[in-house]
Parts: structure tokens; sequence; C-alpha cells
């Protein structure tokens, strides 16, 4: 596959990061309009386990994200746009769990907003496991922390046991190459 050239890859990046800007802050108001406490549980010197109720507004993330991102591009000149397409990757895995209607307001929200939705960044970035599993190697990086962060979801039913597998020996395939000397 011919490699795209920087204009081609920097328009992705642009389309990523706003993406990730938007959607930080539609789970920053989201946060902010959910009236639920959150708890965080702790272990006595008793060993019992206790927990604690927090009323606090939520860390809101698009800011730290907006400032990761600057710093990113200012510290890696050529890294940053792998180190977004990860943090893109993890945004994603963490949406797994949103229910339907969740996924449809948020949908609503980013196209609102002039940037791609949910549901297309979904599509577009979880379609590469099954190229993956079907090239049955990893190439990059990028693609080996995809790969070992869909392994490591247990509650992920979509990927059968043999697919599990031939990701679980594409990693060791992968990691012993990191390991051999160059």
């Amino acid at each position: 596959m011919p490699r795209r050239d920087t204009a081609e890859r920097d328009a992705e990046y642009e389309r990523f990061k706003s993406f990730i800007l938007a959607f930080a802050e539609f789970l920053d108001a989201d946060a902010v309009a959910d009236p639920r406490p959150s708890w965080s549980g702790g272990l006595e010197p008793d060993g019992q386990l206790v927990w604690t109720e927090h009323r606090d507004s939520p860390v809101p993330i698009a800011e730290t994200l907006r400032e990761a991102i600057a710093s990113l591009e200012q510290q890696r000149p050529r890294g940053w746009r792998a180190g977004v397409r990860d943090g893109l990757q993890d945004l994603l895995e963490m949406t797994k769990d949103l229910s339907p209607q969740k996924v449809q307001l948020a949908d609503s929200k980013l196209k609102a907003a002039g940037v791609p939705t949910l549901s297309t960044m979904r599509s577009e970035i979880w379609r590469t496991v099954p190229k993956l599993i079907e090239r049955g190697r990893i190439k990059t990086e990028s693609e080996y922390y995809l790969l070992v962060e869909r392994l490591n979801n247990a509650t992920d039913a979509e990927l059968s046991q043999a697919a599990r597998n031939q990701i679980a020996e594409m990693v060791a395939e992968f990691e012993e190459r990191r390991r051999e000397p160059r």
C-alpha cells in the first residue's frame, strides 16, 4: 500500500483532534449534568472495605486533553500523529459500554459541532482490528496497543476465542521482534 502524503495525514490528524476535543467537551457536560455521586472504595487498617461518596464536580477532561495535545505537538514533532491516534483509540474503547441513547445524544451534539460523530469514529477505528487479524501480523506500535487493548478487555463479546488466541500470538510475536537486537 502506498504511503499517504503529508497533507492527507495532517488532515486526518486535525479530524481526530477535533473529534477528541469535542467529544471530551460532551463528556464533561454530561458528567456535570449527572446528579449521581461517584464512589470510591478503600481498605481500612483492619481489612474492612469502606465506600466513600464523592459529590465534587467531576474533573474536566477537555482542557487536560487540549493541553496534552499542544504539549505533544511541541515535544514530538514527528510522533504527535500516532500519539493522537492512540489517544483516540483509548477514548473510543472507553465508550464500549455507553447506552445506544447516549451514543445517539453524542452523535447529535458532535454533528452540530461540525465534527465526526462517535458512531463514525467507532466504525472507522474499530474496523482496523478485523483487518489486522486477517493480515496476521502487527506492523506498528499503534496497531500493537490497539490489539493489546482489545485483548485485555475480557468483557468484549464481539471477539471470539479464536480471534483472541490469534491476537495473543500476534502480540507475542511483535513483542519478540521488539526484543531482538537490530
